[in-house]
């Protein structure tokens, strides 16, 4: 028994890094060295009165963990900010990639608002991740070793996200939608990369159960970000039109997401 678990484990390991390859011939990919080092950040703070250092410190004073996807229209300071964290509970670590079933991949489609949820679960996993496409869209690849789960998501990428076929081929190609447990995710699309994509959610969702029959598909139409902590500079401002504080009470909403994924694979 425990040689054919073993066997099992090899195996899905090199099917793993097989497809990481042929995703690299498919896309542009940078391998992060850490995700956690705040002297090591993704992104540039652009004109803003606060730096990487000073958001990592208060983060942990409050008790939470600063993390290199975070961009600084999502990130916030200050006391109402640092109040609020006091009171948010950190992330469920039971709701981590590694909670999915052995072999699961997961596609994302969307806009910054379905990123910051799905950066949330990344930023409390045990993942390797890639940055794919500069540091200008969300795009990213974030692979859970251990439990042999990977997680791509191409966000606000304009030369992947207002083409379904261009996407879906590349996909197949790369066999990377090839797992039992395959799930998709949809976002909205911002109308500068499609204009045309909230009229058209259904046809978008019905395009891609057809290109992946056997795949779990789930639509997040519209911002589910929570209220109560707005960022874009606003620095946790009791109302949300944007984006919202990362980390902060989007935590309960994203492990909210894991649920209903894990609900969806066990449907499928």
């Amino acid at each position: 028994m425990f040689l054919v678990w073993y066997i099992s484990i090899v195996a899905s390991s090199v099917a793993t890094h097989d497809v990481i390859e042929r995703l690299q011939l498919e896309l542009d990919m940078d391998k992060l060295h850490t995700i956690f080092n705040h002297s090591q950040p993704l992104r540039p703070i652009r004109n803003s009165d606060f730096t990487w250092a000073q958001v990592n410190a208060l983060l942990t004073a409050a008790g939470h963990s600063w993390c290199s996807l975070s961009r600084d229209n999502w990130a916030c300071v200050g006391e109402r900010y640092y109040t609020v964290l006091k009171q948010t509970p950190t992330y469920n670590p039971q709701l981590r990639l590694g909670a999915f079933p052995r072999g699961t991949r997961i596609f994302i489609e969307g806009n910054s608002h379905l990123a910051e949820m799905l950066d949330t679960i990344i930023c409390n996993s045990h993942s390797v991740v890639w940055n794919i496409d500069g540091i200008e869209t969300n795009s990213l690849l974030a692979v859970d070793f251990a439990g042999d789960v990977a997680l791509l998501m191409l966000d606000n990428d304009e030369h992947w996200t207002h083409h379904h076929n261009r996407t879906s081929n590349m996909l197949h190609r790369a066999s990377f939608l090839t797992s039992k447990q395959t799930i998709i995710v949809l976002g909205d699309l911002n109308n500068y990369l499609c204009s045309s994509c909230k009229s058209e959610a259904h046809l978008r969702t019905a395009a891609w159960n057809r290109s992946f029959p056997d795949a779990a598909v789930l639509t997040y139409d519209g911002s589910l970000l929570p209220s109560g902590c707005e960022a874009d500079f606003h620095n946790c401002k009791n109302s949300v039109h944007g984006h919202t504080c990362f980390p902060g009470p989007i935590i309960q909403v994203a492990e909210t997401m894991v649920r209903n994924m894990l609900k969806a694979i066990k449907l499928t």
